[in-house]
């Protein structure tokens, strides 16, 4: 009898390095050495894990073409000849990234130059780089060189500045810029009209409001709804800042897409603007222009408004959220709207929150984050598109510093050592990473 062996066919991994830095990528098994060596025949059916490895003054950014991430290495099953790429870009000479904020189709981070980068959709200027162009990697701001914060709206951003001034600059038909004008959008930042002082600064869906050192409010875009707390109403709106009514010693704030929040130096918190769902928190459905008591609420720490609802950090670490809840960003096991706060099931350790536009996320002391309602771009980071009307944990992030929920489906989070990663929906690059492909948990935000 004779029996005929044959070996397994063999296929080339190639691995190929881009951007504006250097490093190397080495495999397991071995084989690849990228720096000298960059390809390598495998049997049929092997695991292939790549890691790469920055040079010094570069940083990794992402991985391409593999079949699974997960950080630094890549893992391929080689079933074909595969060409995998690394990106490198170059360091920042030191800088961090002090914050991220997310907005409609785009984000921003602050660095800690001073300077603003944003990333995503640029239709109505809101990257601030000067032109209409989207892009899929950061973007400097033009002549912002003392931001202490940058925030961003649906789709318009604004900067708080170190002498207490602030500039705006995209979206601006409803005043939200500040600058005296309802232009359509401002390719590149512009003052806000007459405000100093500012220690504050936040933007919502089309208004703008900033916390003075006195522990009074400004507010300024839109108002429609009273989301600029003076007691009026205007269409479209006021664009320049006027005072709010009522608050003084506000030791921090909120924007909502039409409501604003202020916490006072009592741990109470004061709303005004629109509340078709209660997200004003006072036990009715009626709309305000001036500053409402929350029901029932004290002791916090930290509050976020969202698109229609709002949630606030007790000192005790727990979350107590209230508004509309269709979609269970409330996050108390239930879909049904409240218009008085009520307790976020299973979540405690908390000391932040970010309350996007129909989902939440909270950041732990143990530097995770977990999320809950809206889930169909996977902006729960969980690695599933289902909704979730209690908190989920997001995937593989550890570490975290800060959290913010986007306007419309994305979310991201800072991470000691000045990382930024992101979730959710990416149709318009607002990642920066490099791509316009979404993804249901983070990744990470090229430097």
């Amino acid at each position: 009898m004779v029996t005929a062996s044959f070996d397994p066919p063999r296929y080339v991994l190639t691995v190929t390095r881009t951007g504006s830095g250097s490093g190397s990528v080495s495999s397991s098994p071995s084989g690849i050495s990228c720096g000298t060596d960059c390809s390598e025949p495998y049997d049929s059916g092997t695991n292939v894990t790549l890691t790469a490895s920055a040079a010094g003054g570069s940083t990794f950014a992402n991985w391409s073409g593999c079949d699974t991430v997960s950080g630094t290495m890549c893992t391929v099953v080689m079933s074909s000849a595969k060409t995998v790429t690394a990106t490198f870009t170059q360091g920042t000479g030191g800088v961090t990234r002090t914050g991220v904020s997310s907005g409609g189709e785009y984000a921003c981070v602050g660095l800690s130059s001073g300077t603003v980068q944003c990333t995503g959709r640029n239709q109505f200027g809101q990257l601030g780089d000067g032109s209409w162009t989207d892009s899929s990697v950061l973007v400097s701001v033009s002549g912002i060189t003392t931001a202490t914060r940058v925030t961003a709206g649906d789709e318009f951003a604004c900067a708080l500045l170190s002498n207490g001034t602030a500039t705006c600059w995209g979206l601006g038909e409803s005043g939200q810029r500040g600058d005296g004008s309802f232009g359509t959008f401002a390719l590149v930042p512009v003052a806000v009209n007459g405000l100093t002082g500012a220690v504050g600064l936040a933007a919502g869906y089309g208004h703008t409001c900033a916390l003075l050192s006195n522990g009074t409010m400004r507010c300024w875009g839109e108002n429609r709804e009273g989301q600029l707390g003076n007691g009026t109403t205007a269409n479209p709106g006021t664009a320049q800042p006027v005072t709010v009514s009522g608050i003084s010693g506000a030791t921090a704030f909120t924007t909502g897409a039409y409501h604003t929040c202020a916490l006072l130096g009592n741990g109470t918190v004061r709303c005004w603007g629109r509340n078709n769902q209660g997200q004003l928190g006072n036990g009715t459905f009626t709309n305000s222009s001036t500053a409402v008591a929350v029901a029932g609420l004290t002791g916090v720490t930290a509050v976020s408004g969202g698109g229609t609802h709002t949630c606030a950090v007790v000192n005790d670490g727990t979350v107590r959220c209230w508004g509309e809840n269709e979609f269970g960003q409330l996050g108390n096991g239930t879909t049904t709207t409240a218009t008085t706060p009520v307790p976020v099931v299973g979540l405690s350790g908390v000391i932040d929150i970010s309350a996007g536009w129909l989902h939440t996320c909270a950041l732990r002391g143990d530097g995770t984050i977990q999320c809950w309602g809206q889930n169909q771009f996977g902006q729960l980071g969980n690695g599933s598109t289902t909704n979730r009307t209690t908190p989920v944990q997001v995937s593989g992030i550890t570490g975290a510093i800060g959290v913010t929920a986007g306007w419309w489906h994305h979310s991201c989070a800072l991470l000691g050592g000045s990382t930024v990663k992101c979730w959710g929906r990416n149709d318009w690059g607002q990642f920066g990473n490099g791509t316009t492909t979404s993804s249901l948990t983070p990744v990470t935000m090229m430097q």
